[in-house]
């Protein structure tokens, strides 16, 4: 049961983009109203992207997703708290297999995919029965023409 109940922790933080994005002002950034006005326009800053005529293929989603699963290892695990409870946990997710089931373009940012993929994870250290979940992923190329996760 509590394999279930941290499978859908783990799904509901990667479906809100809380992985690999911050939606919280960190405490070294200054507040917007004393940052110092930009020199360069807006259009000169922003990476250039390259526009993807085709979409990524499966070892290329296989290869960022496991890159993302390595990073929160990497650091430490993904604290978890369960609500209800108030137990508290660290996942360390481990990426078993990654099946690409369909991509399509996205609207915005220009040259992106949303791309839904059939995995199987564990997210205990150690566990050796993965368990499979749908998850939806974001990539584009950047400036070299390598995909990344958006």
């Amino acid at each position: 049961m509590r394999v279930i109940v941290i499978a859908l922790a783990i799904v509901l933080a990667l479906c809100a983009g809380l992985l690999g994005r911050s939606h919280f002002r960190h405490a070294s950034v200054p507040p917007s109203d004393t940052a110092p006005a930009p020199t360069a326009p807006i259009s000169a800053r922003v990476e250039p992207v390259t526009d993807a005529g085709t979409e990524p293929d499966e070892a290329t989603l296989r290869r960022l997703d496991m890159a993302r699963a390595d990073a929160i290892e990497k650091a430490g695990g993904m604290p978890v708290v369960i609500t209800q409870t108030g137990t508290r946990a660290t996942l360390h997710p481990k990426v078993w297999t990654v099946h690409k089931d369909e991509c399509h373009k996205a609207t915005y940012p220009v040259g992106s995919w949303d791309c839904s993929l059939s995995i199987t994870i564990t997210l205990v250290a150690g566990d050796q029965n993965p368990l499979p979940q749908g998850e939806r992923i974001s990539v584009r190329r950047n400036a070299q023409g390598e995909w990344v996760l958006i």
